[in-house]
């Protein structure tokens, strides 16, 4: 039956077939540069656990057995901002010596990420612990990049800003919602605040629910009155819609 098609006796068939043949050997070269890029990674996932595995041993988030610690237990358990540095300042002491408000204008340097004309000052008596934080990130960074992982240490560190910190130290104060949106500066649209604000109530709860976990019930309340700090008026109502 073959013989009796027309292509049988075309003058097109040999270079159809050369073709076909092109076509096949195409899809096999596909199909083994896919398996390729799928061996090469799973190579590069191993090798990015295999250093952030040494991140962690190297700063005591597990111990030399690879077994989680207490750092590493409470570091598990927030997810809405930076836990690496979080547990540096945790367990470097550097909240318990912090007010309720202190505390507070010290955590919204993880929260506020949004371009915009903030430029708020560091407050009176908060020089320091914001330098402990910039140092606790530095160490971080440093970590990371000597165990292989490609950071930018003045970006990361730069990435923590103190943008927030008067805004969020008058709310904490009572400041009506006018009064923080000027301190913000106008270009900084009231949305920007109140999701920034709201983040920080997240991420000040699960702080709290993290320290609660191993134990540390002094700190963890401190951060539950944080959060009675800021709970309040237009940014929690409950008909706000973002």
């Amino acid at each position: 039956m073959l013989k009796e098609h027309l292509l049988a006796t075309s003058s097109t068939l040999a270079p159809r077939l050369e073709a076909l043949k092109k076509k096949q050997k195409l899809a096999e070269a596909v199909r083994a540069a896919r398996n390729d890029v799928k061996t090469a990674t799973g190579l590069i996932l191993q090798n990015d656990l295999r250093s952030r595995r040494r991140v962690l041993k190297r700063l005591g988030f597990v111990d030399s057995e690879g077994l989680v610690t207490k750092k590493g237990r409470t570091a598990a358990e927030i997810s809405t901002g930076d836990e690496l540095v979080l547990c540096e300042l945790i367990y470097g002491g550097v909240f318990g010596s912090l007010s309720i408000s202190q505390l507070t204008a010290l955590v919204s340097c993880f929260v506020w990420r949004e371009k915009s004309d903030v430029r708020g000052k560091i407050p009176p008596g908060l020089e320091a612990c914001h330098g402990a934080l910039r140092e606790a990130a530095r160490r971080v960074g440093r970590a990371e990049i000597e165990a292989g992982i490609q950071v930018d240490l003045d970006t990361y560190v730069d990435s923590f800003k103190p943008d927030l910190m008067e805004v969020v130290t008058a709310w904490c104060h009572g400041a009506p919602f006018a009064s923080i949106q000027a301190l913000a500066g106008e270009k900084t649209f009231g949305g920007s605040l109140v999701r920034a604000i709201r983040r920080l109530e997240e991420l000040l709860r699960q702080l709290a629910d993290a320290l609660k976990a191993v134990g540390d019930m002094e700190l963890s309340e401190k951060f539950d009155a944080a959060i009675g700090k800021i709970k309040r008026d237009i940014i929690f109502a409950a008909s706000l819609f973002l």
